[in-house]
């Protein structure tokens, strides 16, 4: 038992080792695709990231059942870690990563509850432009429009039981246009499948918590998942009227945040601003075909 624990522990912290070298370039490969493809929509950039997250997460098991095939393949790697070493490197990893998955188990444990505590909209009393596009969407996939006390911003909950979730306050403080808007935005989160694909970046996140390519393509694929939505958006508004509304509505929910919360709710602005700024970029390209795939 002890024999098969500590190879185990070899053999995984070589892998995380060899992870870190194919990572760096996998993230290299990827940053230069996106620099060449700079003038693309979102969408296609957001695949172009995900495929290269998804690329360094598969990676060390591919190469791990390769090497099972090959007999007397540990004995020629080109980095050697000390049996004590590996062991202690190995049960750090299982710690961080375990713990990081418990939280994400809790987090999606704490959506399960919040879900069945939304209340649903009544569509008939909505304003009409707000029904048309819920009538328009509702072919995608299936979903429920709900309000809640318990967030803080509008929200799409996905997986198995979609929904979209309104803070009661948006409901009553934005205008019938910014709100079309918003459901907009999320229903487009909805249409992409962002909710399993946001659960296998935040798997990745917890897995690979050590390597500094994941820390950079997790963030881009977090920005350019929500800009592609945007793009969505800008296909049956102006770039005038969404700026001002996601303007709006960041005010009224970083009024609304504890002083606890202040350095969460300035992250969320400032990728905010950033989205702002390239919807008002009138040279950015509006992804037309509605997919984020390429």
């Amino acid at each position: 038992m002890t024999a098969a624990l500590h190879a185990i522990a070899q053999l995984g912290t070589l892998r995380a080792v060899d992870s870190l070298i194919e990572g760096t370039f996998v993230a290299l490969f990827a940053a230069a695709v996106l620099r060449v493809t700079g003038k693309h929509n979102a969408g296609a950039r957001f695949a172009i990231s995900f495929s290269a997250l998804m690329a360094i997460a598969f990676l060390p098991f591919i190469a791990l059942s390769h090497q099972a095939g090959i007999s007397g393949a540990s004995h020629s790697a080109a980095i050697t870690v000390s049996e004590s070493w590996a062991l202690y490197l190995f049960a750090t990893w299982a710690l961080i990563a375990g713990w990081s998955l418990l939280r994400l188990g809790k987090a999606m444990w704490h959506l399960r509850t919040l879900r069945n505590s939304c209340v649903p909209v009544d569509v008939l009393g909505l304003d009409p432009l707000l029904q048309d596009t819920l009538r328009r969407h509702s072919g995608n996939r299936k979903f429920v429009l709900c309000t809640s006390d318990q967030v803080s911003v509008p929200t799409a909950l996905g997986l198995f039981k979609p929904a979209i979730v309104i803070p009661h306050w948006v409901m009553h403080e934005l205008s019938a246009a910014e709100l079309n808007q918003i459901v907009l935005h999320e229903l487009e989160h909805l249409r992409r499948w962002d909710d399993w694909t946001n659960l296998a970046q935040q798997l990745v996140r917890a897995l690979f918590f050590f390597h500094p390519a994941v820390w950079w393509i997790e963030k881009r694929v977090a920005l350019e998942r929500e800009m592609a939505c945007d793009d969505a958006v800008l296909t049956e508004t102006s770039p005038r009227a969404y700026a001002e509304c996601l303007a709006r509505l960041a005010e009224k929910t970083f009024v609304r945040r504890s002083v606890a919360l202040a350095q969460a709710a300035l992250g969320r602005i400032r990728q905010t601003s950033l989205r702002i700024a390239q919807i008002l970029n009138v040279d950015r390209p509006i992804e037309r075909a509605r997919s984020w795939k390429p």
